[in-house]
């Protein structure tokens, strides 16, 4: 073998030892240190303090070592005058030390989830949203048949207002919302609703019902005497129901 091919494979040999103790390195990294005193690891105790013989002592435990030996009877400096007692070596307490604790660091992604995080609750408008959807689901439909029957006991045009509500009732955002608004477009032959202004900006919204003639001042007042004729027709529903209810129960 050529000087040259020895000087290579000592080379090599030596990167390869520095690939090992790198890797080692790295492996150790992924450990936590733990307290030599008090047997807690850093997650816990906080930033170790390194001593010799791969000892880690934390803050808390070396601060009270420092106030027993500043604020304690005894004094450490007649160590070495009381007769019989002998001064160990730091070398001999390698076999005292008990073997390094292996625990792992936790990783970002590992930890806990909060149970409830507050970026996940939706703003105050949006849950009053929800609730009013939530809470008046039923209400508005049953508006919407009443105010479908009252426009054709009225003399209005019932068969068209249960025509527009069947097929426009969902052109809202909300599911609620165009129950009603289609009965009454239905009923009076116009068209309502479409594109909407807010805060100078302009909103793109289907309309509702259909455009047979165009909207007029009588339109007003048609619709709020259908609105009454709904209320009158639902407090009658309402005292017939309440009438029958106390008849059968005196029967």
């Amino acid at each position: 073998m050529s000087e040259k091919e020895h000087v290579n494979e000592t080379e090599v040999e030596k990167v390869e030892d520095g690939q090992v103790a790198v890797e080692d390195g790295d492996r150790e990294d992924e450990y936590e240190k733990v307290c030599f005193m008090c047997r807690r690891p850093e997650s816990v105790a906080g930033k170790m303090m390194d001593l010799p013989n791969n000892i880690c002592v934390c803050q808390d435990c070396m601060q009270k070592s420092f106030d027993i030996m500043s604020n304690g009877q005894f004094d450490y400096s007649q160590l070495m005058n009381i007769p019989g007692m002998q001064i160990f070596s730091i070398n001999d307490m390698e076999k005292t030390v008990p073997k390094k604790q292996k625990l792992k660091k936790k990783k970002e992604s590992e930890g806990k989830t909060p149970v409830l995080d507050i970026k996940d609750i939706p703003a105050p408008h949006k849950i009053k949203a929800k609730l009013d959807d939530f809470v008046n689901f039923i209400p508005a439909r049953v508006s919407a048949l009443l105010m479908i029957l009252a426009s054709s006991i009225s003399g209005q045009d019932g068969r068209n207002a249960w025509r527009i509500f069947w097929r426009d009732r969902y052109c809202h955002a909300s599911p609620n919302s165009a129950q009603t608004e289609a009965v009454m477009a239905g009923a009076l032959g116009v068209r309502l609703a479409g594109d909407a202004w807010y805060f100078g900006e302009k909103y793109q919204k289907p309309y509702i019902g259909e455009e047979t003639r165009p909207v007029e001042r009588e339109d007003i007042a048609r619709s709020c005497r259908l609105m009454y004729d709904t209320v009158y027709l639902t407090a009658a529903l309402a005292l017939a129901l309440k009438c029958g209810i106390i008849l059968l129960s005196v029967a």
